[in-house]
């Protein structure tokens, strides 16, 4: 019995051992197996939709919102063309064919479509905000739990040691020997939107630092206002567009380009904005043909 007691803190101090090497893997993993240097280009698709559940007057007083504060309560959006890699740092897109039912003369706010491509290994996630569990510099912020799942893989949570917005929780799957994250999951709550995200990374060495897929799930709940929204984007998709296409809007193009395609929620909101749209032409065809003005007969003498 006491000889247990004497070899429990061994272990003990084994596995904590053991958790510490993971963690620095995954800490060093940019570092060690991919170059900063990285550039070029890849495909992406991407597509969102919007839901105004509900709204008021409210909703005119922000003008990131002001798209969504009238008219339809349903939007779908997608875009197909090149993301530029810049380096390990950097990367933007570049949308070369659109469609999407939202009116020309209004555009989404960008907090929502922001969350469309983390960067996990940066500092921060996006841009200037989140800090990253997987930035070795970060760890102060949060605590980590690991255990195995099998073979190469260990699931390892990560939670905030304080209540911040700046911070996030939820866990990743992360190969043991190399330390590169391969699925991670988040949630957190900044600046009025509440998110849920789910991450799959890329697998060859160039790629494994960027996502490979990306789904958003985002909530808006304010002063009687809600919105949720649900956004997908995909990388290294299979089809090359010429250089000269740029937002070039055309559904039927869209449908050829797709890398996943659209459930019955979102062929609906195509389908009502189709039927919206036919019947205001058939109104203005109407307006056009019997909309003369009578001429008046005049009278000599």
């Amino acid at each position: 019995m006491v000889g247990m007691f004497i070899f429990m803190p061994t272990i003990c101090f084994s596995q904590e051992k053991k958790d510490s090497t993971i963690l620095e893997k995954m800490w060093s993993y940019k570092r060690n197996f991919a170059s900063n240097n990285i550039g070029g280009t890849t495909n992406s698709y991407m597509r969102y939709t919007l839901n105004t559940e509900r709204r008021n007057f409210t909703m005119f007083l922000i003008p990131t919102l002001y798209a969504v504060a009238k008219g339809d309560r349903k939007y779908i959006s997608e875009s197909y063309g090149k993301m530029e890699i810049e380096n390990t740092h950097s990367f933007k897109t570049q949308s070369q064919v659109i469609s999407n039912t939202i009116p020309h003369d209004r555009q989404v706010s960008e907090a929502f479509t922001d969350y469309l491509t983390p960067n996990i290994y940066d500092q921060t996630l996006y841009e200037d905000r989140l800090l990253s569990p997987f930035y070795r510099s970060n760890r102060f912020y949060y605590r980590y739990r690991i255990e195995n799942v099998n073979g190469n893989l260990v699931h390892v949570s990560f939670r905030p040691k304080l209540k911040n917005t700046q911070l996030v929780k939820g866990y990743a799957l992360v190969n043991k020997n190399t330390g590169r994250v391969v699925y991670t999951m988040y949630d957190g709550e900044f600046d009025m939107l509440k998110f849920h995200i789910d991450v799959v990374l890329g697998t060859d060495d160039t790629s494994s630092i960027l996502p490979q897929r990306c789904t958003s799930d985002l909530y808006f709940n304010f002063m009687g206002n809600r919105i949720s929204s649900h956004f997908l984007a995909t990388y290294n998709a299979p089809t090359t567009l010429p250089d000269s296409l740029n937002e070039y809007e055309s559904r039927p193009m869209m449908e050829t380009l797709r890398t996943f395609q659209l459930n019955d929620e979102e062929k609906e909101i195509y389908r009502q904005h189709d039927e919206e749209k036919a019947l205001e032409e058939e109104q203005e065809k109407g307006k056009r043909i019997g909309g003369y003005p009578e001429t008046q007969e005049t009278h000599v003498g």
